[in-house]
C-alpha cells in the first residue's frame, strides 16, 4: 500500500558532519548489485557490522534523470577512525553538516522513491525552503537482508540552505 505523506511527516534538523568511508558506484544503476556486494565484503573484512556502524547512501545523481554511464552513488559506512588499509575503491570522506529536511520511509526501495519524490516535488516548493548545493543522502536504519524488505526503515535527508 502506498504511503501518503504530509508536511507533518517532515522534520528539519541541524546535523554535524558525519565521517564516513565511501565506496562509489559509477555507471549504470542496473549494475549496482555488484558494487553493493563488494561493499558488504569490505565491511565484513573490517568488522563494520551494520548493527554497530551506521550505513548511508549519498545520492550524487538521480537515477531517473542521469544517463546510466554518468550515474554516481556513494555507499558509506560511518567510521570515526580509519579501519586499516582501505583497499581499492574505498576512500575517507564525510557527509556535510548543516540543515536538512528529513523524511522517514518504511518499506522497500519503491517506498523510498515515493518519499524522495514527496520531499523534493511537493514539500520543498511549499515549504519556502531552498535546497543547499550538496548531495542528499539517506541513512539505512534497518535494511534487507537484516529485516524483510517491507520492514526496512530509511531516513532521507534533503540539504537545506542555512537561515
Amino acid at each position: 500500500m502506498d504511503r501518503t505523506y504530509t508536511p507533518a511527516d517532515v522534520t528539519v534538523r541541524d546535523i554535524d558532519p558525519i565521517p564516513v568511508t565511501i565506496m562509489e558506484h559509477r555507471g549504470d544503476p542496473a549494475l549496482i548489485g555488484g558494487t553493493v556486494q563488494r561493499f558488504i565484503a569490505w565491511r565484513k573484512a573490517h568488522g563494520l557490522n551494520p548493527a554497530a556502524s551506521r550505513t548511508f547512501n549519498i545520492f550524487y545523481s538521480n537515477p531517473h534523470t542521469t544517463p546510466p554511464a554518468q550515474y554516481r552513488l556513494g555507499l558509506c559506512v560511518g567510521t570515526d577512525t580509519a579501519p586499516g588499509p582501505l583497499g581499492e575503491g574505498m576512500r575517507h570522506g564525510h557527509i556535510p553538516g548543516g540543515r536538512y529536511a528529513v523524511l522517514r520511509s518504511v518499506g522497500d526501495e519503491h517506498a523510498l522513491d515515493r518519499a524522495i519524490v514527496y520531499l523534493c516535488r511537493d514539500w520543498l516548493p511549499a515549504s519556502g525552503e531552498q535546497m543547499e548545493h550538496v548531495p542528499p543522502f539517506c541513512e539505512r536504519v534497518r535494511f534487507f537482508p537484516h529485516v524483510p524488505a517491507k520492514d526496512a526503515v530509511t531516513d532521507f535527508f534533503l540539504p537545506l540552505q542555512s537561515r
